[in-house]
């Protein structure tokens, strides 16, 4: 049997070729399972959501957006055991998401991004676009209960409404922020190209979903930005075309280049 840290070793310095990618996702799969449902007796249902639901998830690119769902507050302590174990084990796969606390009729959240934190309701917990996604785009990969019919159903007008407000209260002000972090370094300095992505794809998913109302993958997000033919388009090339390359092998990107990048991308979320 092939372990997770095998596979990545096959990867070291090297193209995520789509054999590669299976491997780990199918291994990260496999522990999954073991994490949250095998060490909690079954006594869990899970569901994987977004990137890695929907065949576009590359290891140190995108996160693993789970929803474990347990039905007693007794196994709270279990969940936080194993996902501390996890993220011990997982420094690459950034483990995003909720646990769905199920106590009688009452459904709470926990975000694993901040899971330390107090449960909240669902609405308050979990982003609309997440909402979205766990009832359009998710597979389920343990247990029995049916967790898309807990969440509600959220349509486009919705959706809309929610980019324009988080591009302005979350987008702007981050990317305006990059762009000053991306003015302090040295001239010389060079960078991976992780941020670069995920301001250029941010930029692009939060703008067409306040058009559209449909929700874009990353590398759909860095396509869209070359079809407009607009600003560094072949900076925003050389991203996609080393999407699937980790960063330890992938070319590195000089301060102005970065610097484009991130006005580029202010400037599509501000027309």
């Amino acid at each position: 049997m092939v372990c997770l840290k095998q596979v990545k070793m096959m990867c070291l310095n090297h193209n995520f070729n789509s054999r590669v990618v299976e491997l780990m996702y199918n291994q990260l799969i496999k522990e999954l399972k073991a994490t949250f449902y095998e060490e909690l007796d079954g006594q869990s249902t899970g569901i994987i959501y977004g990137s890695a639901a929907i065949g576009d998830w590359v290891s140190a690119r995108s996160d693993l957006d789970v929803i474990v769902l347990i039905e007693s507050m007794a196994l709270i302590d279990k969940v936080s055991t194993q996902f501390k174990k996890w993220k011990s084990s997982h420094s690459h796969e950034l483990l995003d998401g909720f646990l769905l606390i199920k106590d009688g009729s009452h459904l709470t959240a926990k975000s694993f991004y901040n899971f330390d934190s107090s449960p909240k309701s669902l609405s308050e917990a979990i982003l609309t676009p997440d909402i979205w996604k766990i009832k359009n785009e998710s597979k389920v990969l343990f247990g029995s209960a049916n967790i898309k019919s807990m969440v509600r159903s959220v349509d486009s007008v919705e959706m809309r409404k929610w980019a324009k407000e988080n591009k302005k209260q979350f987008w702007i002000p981050s990317i305006k922020n990059s762009i000053a972090q991306i003015s302090l370094l040295p001239q010389d300095k060079l960078l991976p190209l992780n941020p670069a992505i995920w301001i250029a794809s941010g930029a692009a998913r939060i703008k067409t979903l306040e058009m559209t109302g449909s929700c874009m993958s990353k590398q759909d997000a860095l396509s869209w930005l070359i079809k407009k033919g607009e600003g560094p388009v072949d900076l925003i090339k050389m991203l996609l075309e080393n999407y699937k390359i980790s960063d330890s092998a992938a070319p590195k990107m000089s301060k102005v280049d970065a610097g484009l990048i991130a006005k580029h991308a202010l400037s599509i979320i501000e027309e």
